[in-house]
C-alpha cells in the first residue's frame, strides 16, 4: 500500500485528507502531519495506518477541548466532567487532561479570580459567588484568597442597587431590600448601601 495524495481539506483548512491506494483512509491536523512525516509515494501498511487513525481521533478530541477551553476560564472540575463526557477512556482522559494542562488551561486560581471577578460586575455578594465556586469544584483556601483579591462586596451591592434603583418593582424600599438579601447581602451593608445611594 502507498500514500498516493495528501490534500488539504476544504472546510478544514488546518487538516489534511490522506488516501492510500487512491481511497481516503484517515485525517490529520498540519501540526501532526508535520511531525509524523508522511509523503505522497511512501509505502505504508495496516499497522500504521491503525496508529494514525488512533492519533487522527485523538487529534480531533484534543482540538474540540482546547477550542472549547478558550472560550472562557474553567474549573479543573469542569474540565474534567467536560472530557469523561466526551470518551470514557481511562488512557485517553488522562493524556486530554495532561495536554490540556501543558497548554495553561488548569488553574483554579486563575479560575477563580476571573469568576469573581466577572460575578462582583453583575453584583453578586461573597455568599453567591462562594456557593457558585463550591460547585465547580474549587477548594476553600482558593476561593478566600480570589475573594480577597477581588473587587469589594460593597462596591458590588452599590453597583446592583445602580442597576436596579429605578425599576418600578423596586421603588418599595421593603421589597428592595428584600431582593437585595435574596442575592446574599447582609441586611446591615444593604442599609448602609442604600443610605449611601439613595
Amino acid at each position: 500500500m502507498k500514500i498516493t495524495d495528501i490534500r488539504k481539506q476544504l472546510k478544514r483548512p488546518d487538516r489534511v485528507s490522506i488516501f492510500v491506494d487512491d481511497k481516503y483512509r484517515f485525517s490529520l491536523s498540519l501540526n501532526q502531519l508535520a511531525l509524523s512525516t508522511l509523503a505522497i509515494g511512501q509505502e505504508i501498511n495496516d499497522e500504521k495506518i491503525a496508529t494514525f487513525l488512533e492519533k487522527s481521533s485523538y487529534g480531533m478530541l484534543l482540538e474540540r477541548a482546547l477550542n472549547w477551553a478558550l472560550r472562557r476560564h474553567h474549573s479543573k472540575k469542569e474540565i474534567e466532567d467536560y472530557l469523561a463526557r466526551k470518551t470514557d477512556d481511562e488512557a485517553v482522559l488522562k493524556k486530554l487532561f495532561k495536554d490540556i494542562k501543558r497548554h495553561g488551561f488548569v488553574d483554579d486560581a486563575r479560575f477563580a479570580e476571573a469568576w469573581v471577578h466577572q460575578r462582583r460586575q453583575k453584583g453578586s455578594s461573597t455568599y453567591v459567588i462562594r456557593g457558585e465556586l463550591i460547585k465547580k469544584g474549587v477548594d476553600e483556601k482558593t476561593i478566600s484568597e480570589a475573594l480577597e483579591e477581588g473587587d469589594d462586596e460593597l462596591m458590588a451591592l452599590k453597583r446592583l442597587i445602580d442597576k436596579k434603583k429605578d425599576m418600578t418593582r423596586y421603588k418599595n424600599k421593603q421589597k428592595f431590600m428584600s431582593f437585595l438579601s435574596s442575592k446574599g447581602y447582609r441586611y446591615q451593608d444593604i442599609k448602609k448601601a442604600l443610605e449611601e445611594e439613595l
